[in-house]
């Protein structure tokens, strides 16, 4: 009756208890509704209590159904059910584990149980598995992992029941060409950018996902608001020592429907300190300017006669000024090793 009905009016009442020293409620909700197009009304009692044990949730319900025809008899339906949870770590990824029932006064139940939560602590890849009895259906049981990476969502689950059994595969993501060369992206938005980070792969973007510049040094960032300023930050921990950034956040206003390129200046080289020795044996002055062989500016001497440069190239000559005088440093950097943040050469200025 009620699936068809349109309603008339409706009366309802609902309690609900907090019990402090059981970490508990308890509800209690009464209604009765009736119907423009069908005889007689139909009223509901729901009662639910709801706790926490440790970490472990837990609820029990009551329900009472009564529907009432046009001479005034009525058809009463009774279900029960329980619902638990419980999780398997104290870490916000933790899987969970999960069982619910429900059963009917004609005797017909369900019930079912799960486990879910991320795979080896990946916050970017979810699983769960599912199997339970159904008193018409029989046997069920489902599994699904899905993962975000940097160029799209993947996904794929098993379902079998009684009487049918299902494989499922799905992807979502995009494929960017632009000036630059071709990029795989997350789903675009109607709004969407490029950043670039000019030779830099593996640049993290704060704030999404997964996303992180690719070996031509771009990165697609999925969505944008148009019309207002969107902040774009790069993840420096990311980026190692052997990497500069003349600024780590900016900012971009794009048109609606439009694909603006943010650009990040950036330095790739081997970062070395160098300790500088004049010919006498003394050290560089402190303040002492430290320039490569065009010029530019690399460091500032510290007061130990040290400069913490940033090296493009793995010999050369560099040129450190103070004062009125001058002095130029040949170096010859050793083979890069992996396990370390920097390289420490002592060269001589003359």
């Amino acid at each position: 009756m009620t699936s068809t009905g349109l309603a008339r009016d409706r009366l309802e009442l609902s309690v609900t208890q907090i019990l402090p020293a059981q970490a508990a409620s308890l509800s209690l909700t009464a209604s009765e509704q009736r119907y423009w197009n069908l005889p007689g009304k139909t009223r509901q009692l729901y009662l639910s209590y709801n706790a926490a044990w440790h970490t472990v949730n837990y609820s029990l319900s009551i329900e009472r159904n009564e529907d009432f025809g046009r001479d005034g008899d009525a058809s009463t339906d009774h279900r029960i059910a329980l619902s638990v949870t419980v999780p398997l770590g104290s870490s916000p990824g933790s899987s969970r584990l999960s069982f619910n029932a429900v059963r009917d006064s004609s005797g017909d139940y369900n019930a079912q149980a799960g486990l879910n939560g991320q795979v080896l602590g990946d916050r970017d890849t979810f699983y769960s598995v599912q199997a339970g009895n159904d008193s018409n259906s029989g046997s069920f049981g489902a599994g699904k992992i899905n993962t975000t990476t940097g160029f799209g969502r993947f996904e794929a689950g098993y379902s079998q029941g009684q009487d049918y059994d299902a494989l499922t595969l799905s992807a979502a993501g995009s494929l960017v060409a632009h000036a630059g060369g071709v990029n795989l992206g997350q789903t675009l938005g109607e709004t969407f950018a490029l950043v670039q980070v000019p030779d830099v792969s593996g640049a993290r973007l704060k704030s999404y996902t997964n996303v992180a510049t690719a070996a031509n040094g771009y990165a697609v960032l999925p969505y944008a608001q148009a019309y207002r300023t969107n902040w774009v930050s790069l993840d420096t921990r990311q980026l190692g020592a052997d990497v500069d950034l003349d600024n780590a956040i900016t900012q971009v206003v794009p048109r609606r429907g439009a694909m603006p390129v943010v650009r990040f200046k950036a330095a790739v080289g081997r970062r070395v300190q160098f300790e500088l020795v004049r010919a006498d044996g003394s050290n560089v002055p402190l303040g002492a300017s430290v320039e490569d062989e065009q010029g530019r500016a690399l460091a500032v001497v510290d007061p130990g006669s040290q400069a913490l440069v940033l090296s493009d190239r793995d010999s050369g000559s560099l040129s450190v000024r103070w004062s009125d005088q001058r002095c130029q440093a040949a170096f010859v950097l050793p083979p890069r090793d992996p396990a370390r943040a920097y390289e420490r050469i002592r060269v001589v200025c003359q």
